[in-house]
């Protein structure tokens, strides 16, 4: 809403809140599945190596949500050290193109499952024209 126009009637972020709970995730999804992919054409520089697209998994943890009923029943709370972390933490692992960072996939869900859990979910986006580059973990 902030890079609309003047024109248009500001919108409270408690006003958009409500919207998105009341249409439920599903048209977020398939707003998703619609514009995730691909975004370099096969000619771009950098985007592949020899025939095939590179492609790597990227992770995230760190990921901090509201300290909300809703959010600890599924995401619970991370162990650490000293008790349990403060706020619920998610996990989020995308499958996406090096060259343009373009998401091809995505798979989140509670931080207790490790980044390989997820890449598991991400694989069979993969397709033949694919080289996986992966990191350490």
């Amino acid at each position: 809403m902030a890079g609309l126009a003047a024109a248009v009637p500001q919108t409270s972020e408690k006003a958009l809140r409500d919207l998105r709970r009341r249409i439920g995730v599903v048209p977020f999804q398939r707003l998703f599945e619609v514009l995730a992919g691909p975004l370099a054409q096969p000619s771009t520089p950098g985007v592949r190596y020899r025939r095939w697209r590179t492609v790597a998994f990227d992770g995230c943890g760190s990921l901090n949500v509201p300290d909300h009923e809703r959010n600890r029943s599924w995401l619970g709370r991370t162990p650490r050290r000293h008790g349990p972390s403060g706020y619920p933490r998610l996990m989020l692992m995308t499958l996406c193109e090096t060259s343009t960072r373009g998401l091809i996939a995505a798979a989140f869900g509670p931080a207790s499952k490790g980044e390989t859990d997820y890449a598991h979910d991400l694989v069979s986006h993969l397709t033949s024209d694919m080289l996986l580059l992966a990191d350490r973990a």
